[in-house]
């Protein structure tokens, strides 16, 4: 019987991580949590948009938040912007545009759904030390500029 529960452990030891590294090989930011930001700041270039500890590109789509001293980046949001900016690779296997039955299948039910607005609809997943929070657009239609807006598809990206 013990045998049979070790094993049982193993087994799921072993799942976790295995879905792990297939979604963070999918991980295209030129920029991770945890990163010095002086150093990424020089990747980067200039941002479009700052305030305080945030920092807005739009050619890659990504909005950047650091400490309060500026020294490390804590959070990174993919999102879209006007005139087709946006990003356009994958965040631990997710894309923007992507479906929640997609997101589930990739990262398994979420630890919290909840309404952001009319609009849009927020889901989260706790991924070992990372939080994955997804927003998604409620109903399909038009969205401002160019940005598609399609019912139950990923609006926007954060990890923390």
């Amino acid at each position: 019987m013990k045998s049979h529960l070790f094993l049982l452990l193993l087994l799921c030891i072993g799942c976790t991580p295995t879905r792990w590294m297939q979604s963070e090989s999918q991980y295209t930011l030129p920029i991770s949590i945890g990163d010095h930001w002086a150093d990424k700041k020089l990747t980067l270039g200039s941002p479009n948009l700052t305030a305080n500890n945030m920092f807005t590109f739009f050619n890659p789509g990504i909005i950047v938040y650091t400490d309060a001293k500026q020294m490390v980046v804590t959070a990174i949001v993919a999102s879209w912007f006007e005139n087709n900016h946006h990003f356009r690779g994958k965040i631990y296997g997710i894309s923007l545009g992507d479906t929640l039955p997609k997101c589930r299948k990739i990262w398994g039910k979420e630890i919290l759904s909840e309404d952001v607005s009319t609009d849009i609809y927020r889901v989260i997943w706790h991924l070992g030390k990372r939080t994955l929070e997804l927003e998604f657009w409620k109903e399909s239609n038009t969205g401002p500029g160019d940005i598609p807006q399609e019912a139950d598809t990923v609006k926007r990206i954060k990890i923390t």
